[in-house]
Order: structure tokens, then sequence, then C-alpha cells
């Protein structure tokens, strides 16, 4: 075997450590589109870098092609799971999750696959190995054209999606864009130049590893947008169970937004979980309320040391990192203040979806969702949406905690919450 095939094949067994580290690290995120995205993309890859490895020790006569040619179905299939996680990143994310969007993305690789199980099962006299290269490699016959044509599909979709995102600044994961740009790059160059070194060098682990590192930084990129939310209980300082709100439900605060943070936290002191989103720097809170364990998610595009932060634009995290706090919590409150600072950034259809699918989550799991919001930011239609998916709407002064955290005994509204004014669905 020739050095520079054993330095290949050596740096895919270090790719695949590094794959299984990361695959690690992203079972240990909650479930999301991109996460799902990413382990799958990863667990590709490293099978078919570890058939890769397995033929170059020798494949059993009659498993050659076989094998081969599933370890080249997994690189394709991984390459279309590559561009539809880059597309992931980027604001026409929602396009690539239709059905339209899922043919486009995976057509080809599709028809792709069904030629060589099928159509090559049927004419397997067009089909061989070839031991030009070390390892060998699969040769489709006429076949050959069609696996060309999807592999130049996805790499000339890959690298103009990459471009229109980096140019119109579309994508969310700039830095990892130009990273997956400079592994192509250097990938090509380095693949062209080692052939014409040495011309039996296994071209197909050269693609591998250039596409094992693709995945890494993509793999990077899911877990720097991943926000995992652990629930946390504050000190109990109320014994007396509080029942102003009814569990399941989604209530909307107008104005006086103080009243939503004095019932949150008085919720929180009585043993209930809570996760505050909240426009404002969290310590402000934490101080003010003496808040020690709460999460919090604080909306701003700058990232800040040691806490929570996130783009309010980036709808998909956000509602991920909400949906998973639900899931892991029992007996929770959500409080959500800036509703209009991310109407402002993502547009009201957004808003309105987020809404709709927490709402969703809290009648399903029991929870409760308080949103504050400034109705002056809203046009009276987007504000009659808004209400129609609570249960409550309180203005001005409609709510009060009780004195020293005793529950009122009989809620006033058919809604069950007090505010004689709010105003039920």
């Amino acid at each position: 075997m020739q050095p520079a095939t054993i330095l290949i094949l050596a740096g895919l067994a270090g790719t695949i450590a590094i794959s299984l580290t990361t695959l690690f690290l992203l079972w240990n995120v909650r479930s999301g589109m991109t996460r799902n995205l990413a382990v799958a993309l990863i667990v590709l890859l490293v099978c078919a870098a570890v058939l890769t490895l397995f033929s170059s020790a020798g494949i059993p006569p009659g498993f050659e092609l076989f094998i081969l040619g599933l370890s080249d179905t997994l690189v394709y299939w991984s390459v279309a799971v590559e561009l539809h996680m880059i597309l992931s990143f980027s604001k026409w994310r929602r396009l690539s999750f239709t059905g339209l969007g899922y043919l486009i993305i995976y057509l080809p690789v599709l028809a792709s696959t069904f030629s060589l199980a099928v159509v090559g099962g049927l004419l397997p006299s067009t089909m061989h190995v070839s031991h030009q290269m070390i390892p060998p490699f699969a040769s489709f016959g006429p076949l050959d054209l069609m696996v060309m044509v999807t592999g130049a599909f996805y790499v000339f979709g890959s690298m103009s999606t990459l471009l229109l995102m980096l140019w119109t600044g579309a994508g969310e994961i700039s830095a990892e864009l130009w990273a997956i740009l400079t592994i192509i790059g250097l990938g090509l160059s380095a693949s062209l130049g080692m052939l014409a070194v040495v011309p039996g060098i296994s071209l197909a682990a050269t693609y591998l590893i250039v596409s094992s590192l693709i995945a890494l930084v993509l793999g990077r990129a899911a877990l720097k947008k991943s926000l995992l939310i652990v629930p946390q209980r504050e000190e109990r300082a109320v014994e007396s169970p509080i029942e102003l709100l009814r569990p399941g439900a989604t209530y909307i605060f107008l104005r006086e937004k103080q009243q939503a943070r004095e019932l949150f936290v008085l919720y929180l002191k009585s043993g209930r979980l809570g996760l505050w989103v909240t426009r404002r720097p969290p310590r402000e809170a934490r101080e003010l309320y003496k808040l020690d364990k709460t999460p919090f998610i604080w909306l701003t595009s700058s990232a800040v040391p040691g806490e929570n932060c996130m783009d309010p634009g980036e709808f998909g995290p956000l509602s991920t990192a909400i949906s998973n706090f639900t899931r892991e919590a029992k007996d929770y409150l959500i409080l959500i203040e800036g509703v209009e600072y991310i109407m402002s950034k993502t547009g009201f259809q957004t808003v309105i979806k987020l809404v709709q699918y927490l709402n969703d989550r809290v009648m399903s799991t029991g929870g409760m969702l308080l949103l504050g919001m400034n109705p002056q930011a809203f046009r009276e239609s987007e504000l009659a949406l808004l209400k129609s998916e609570a249960a409550g709407v309180f203005e001005d002064e409609d709510i009060r905690p009780p004195p020293r955290g005793r529950a009122e005994a009989e809620p006033r509204s058919g809604a069950a919450q007090p505010g004689a004014s709010a105003s039920g669905r």
C-alpha cells in the first residue's frame, strides 16, 4: 500500500474518531430539526468511512461490489443531508422543509440509489469493481453518468447556496460557511494535486474526508445554535398553593407588564418551575426578585458570557429551546416579554405561529404561558388574533398577587382567572 494512501486512510480514521465525539455531544442536545440532520449526517459518514477502511483491508470475493456500492450511496446521501443542513441555517429554511423542498433536495439521490440498487441488480454485467486505485472502487457502467450528474447537482447546488447566503447575508453561521468553502476549495485542490503526483491514490477516501470535515463544521454549528435549558426550582417561600391561573392556558398582559412579572415570581416561590424570556439583561430580574436558579433566555443579537442569549430573529432555535423546556419540566410557567421585539425582527406571521405553537404545548402539558406585550405595537387585527389564542387578557390593574402569597378562594372569571375585565375566549 502506498504511503500516500496510508496517510489518507489514517486521516479517515481520525475523522471517524472526531465524528463519534461530535455525535456524542449532539446526542445530549434535545431534539430539533437541525440537530437531527446533524446526527443523521455524521452517522452516514461514519458508516461510509468504516466501509472504506474495511475495503482497504481486502473485501472477500463476491462482496466487493455490494460494499463499495453501499459506501458510495451513503456518501451521496450524506451530501444531500449536508445541503439540507446548510439550508436549515438560512432564511430560506422554511422552503427546504416543505414537500417541494424535500423533493428538490432528495430527488437526485433517490433516483441514483434506485438505479444502483434496482437497475444495477438487473444488469450486473454493467457494474464491476476496478482495482486501479487502492482501495478499489465501484464502476457502474452506463449508470456512472447518473452518479456523476447527481454529484454535480450537489456540488454546484451547495456551492451556489453557500455563496448566495454569504453574499446576501442570509446565513446565520457565516464563520462556519466560510470554513466550509475553504474545506471544499482545499479538498478539491488537494485531490487534483495528489492525483497528479500519486495516480494510485484513493479519491473516494479523499472525498469522504472532505465530506466528514464539512459534517464536523455543521455539527459544531448545530451545537452552537442548540440552547439547552435545564429546569430548576427556586427555594420555596410560599406554602399555600397558588391558583390564580388555570393550568394549560395562555394569558396576555397588556401595558402593565409588571403584573405578569409579579405573578410569575409568585408562582416560582410556590414551587413551580419557570422559564423567563426577556429583552432586558437577566441579572436585573435576578437581583430584583432574588431568583437564583430559574433559567432565562435573553433576546439579544449579542453573545454575553454566562447568559443564554438568542437572536430573536432565529425563530427555529427559540421555539426549540422553549419546547425542550416544556418537555423536561412539570408544573411549569413561561413568561415571555418582548413579543413586539420578536415581531420587529421576524414579522407578525412568525410571532403568531410561535404563540400558537406554545399555546398548543402548554395545553397538552398542563403548563402556563404568560405573554407581556405593548398593544400599540400591533394592528387591531393582529392584536385580535393574538387575543384569540389566550384564555385571559389583562389590562391596567386587572390582576394583582394576593398579600403574603395567599391565593383567592374562587377565581372571578369563567376562564379560571381573576381579573373581572379579563376577556376569555
